[in-house]
């Protein structure tokens, strides 16, 4: 038989036991919730929706506007009326033109020319293959516009126009003095 001491000790261990599962049990529960969870929460738009790239990069700066931006998905796009692409600069302007085109794993809009530094903001909205739509939004800056090199021409038209009048005012000149040293010339009848 045992002892009330020996009993006390065996039950307090299968206490301290049942209460190591119980947390134990807890655990995986609430992992296996989570899990459960996260797997739901993902609808197959969000696997594909990311942009894996773009032209000009997000946060990038580019040294002049470029004539049209690309980005590339997880995903084929295909061409829907529901894509749309627009490329804001700095004073709130919309310099997207024509319709954004979808092609393969991308989607191409073109520019208008803007001559603005600073920050352009992408906002898209693109339609998958399997008929998602996703939507994003990402920027890059404009830092600087390469200016042409001098132009020589008004140089060397000024320089033309110069020799030119000094060569008309030279031969008028000439021509006026030797009207004036040679003498009349007198016609008689006879």
């Amino acid at each position: 038989m045992e002892s009330p001491a020996e009993r006390s000790g065996s039950s307090g261990a299968f206490a301290s036991t049942t209460a190591r599962l119980h947390g134990l049990s807890r655990t995986v529960i609430v992992l296996v919730l989570m899990s459960c969870g996260t797997l739901v929460g993902l609808s197959p738009a969000d696997a594909h929706a990311n942009l894996t790239s773009a032209n000009p990069a997000p946060n990038a700066s580019t040294k002049g506007a470029p004539a049209q931006v690309q980005m590339h998905f997880g995903q084929p796009t295909i061409p829907d009326r529901r894509t749309k692409v627009q490329v804001v600069v700095p004073s709130g302007r919309n310099i997207a033109t024509g319709a954004p085109v979808s092609d393969g794993l991308g989607v191409a809009q073109r520019l208008a020319d803007s001559h603005e530094k600073g920050w352009y903001r992408v906002r898209y909205s693109v339609v998958f293959i399997d008929g998602h739509l996703a939507s994003g939004v990402f920027r890059f800056q404009v830092t600087t516009f390469e200016r042409p090199g001098p132009s020589h021409r008004g140089w060397f038209l000024l320089l033309g126009g110069v020799v030119v009048y000094f060569a008309l005012s030279v031969l008028r000149y000439t021509r006026h003095s030797s009207d004036m040293r040679s003498p009349p010339v007198v016609r008689t009848g006879g």
